[in-house]
């Protein structure tokens, strides 16, 4: 295998969760299992993650695999200098081995979440937002520059508010007509 295909299956293991919570998103409230599909999505993840660790970690082991490119080029400033934001995902052994451990444990909460969340009436919309919260903790463990970690730190951020804040309904008292569940 080589670094290139490794960069290929590395942005795929990344998208791969993102793509799950797009289209579940948009075809969660017209196709009721939708849910099957971001779990497929996720153990393809998962599978990926495992190869490319595996073909990481035996093939090159000392070696740390980037790939980037310039997302901002501002050009040649008079006090900065040449500015330009680049964007990119970067393998090492912890990183190989630390996405192992993101998609696996990513994997096992929507398995374990098929059962625990049935019955919701906002099943899809929570397997949404697990995808898009492994596509953030993902990219946390690939980016290779502080700016990338500070954007995808954000969207774990985003992604736990939304998980925490699914069961948005409070119980109202029937007698009395408090926001309590004690009268």
């Amino acid at each position: 295998m080589t670094e290139s295909l490794m960069i290929i299956i590395a942005i795929a293991v990344l998208f791969l969760p993102l793509l799950g919570f797009v289209v579940t998103v948009f075809l969660g409230s017209k196709i009721k299992q939708i849910y099957f599909f971001e779990n497929i999505i996720m153990f393809l993840s998962l599978a990926g993650a495992i190869i490319l660790a595996f073909f990481k970690l035996s093939s090159f082991g000392d070696t740390t695999i980037s790939s980037e490119f310039v997302w901002i080029d501002l050009g040649n400033t008079p006090l900065m200098g040449d500015i330009k934001i680049t964007l990119g995902i970067m393998l090492d052994n912890i990183a190989v081995l630390m996405i192992v451990v993101v998609m696996l444990i990513s994997f096992l909460v929507h398995i374990f979440s098929i059962e625990y969340m049935r019955g919701d009436p906002r099943y899809n919309r929570y397997f949404a937002y697990l995808g898009l919260f492994t596509f953030s903790m993902a990219g946390i463990v690939f980016t290779h520059n502080i700016l990338m970690m500070y954007i995808f730190w954000e969207l774990v951020g985003l992604s736990s508010y939304l998980l925490i804040g699914f069961w948005f309904e409070k119980k109202v008292c029937f007698r009395c007509s408090k926001e309590s569940i004690y009268c």
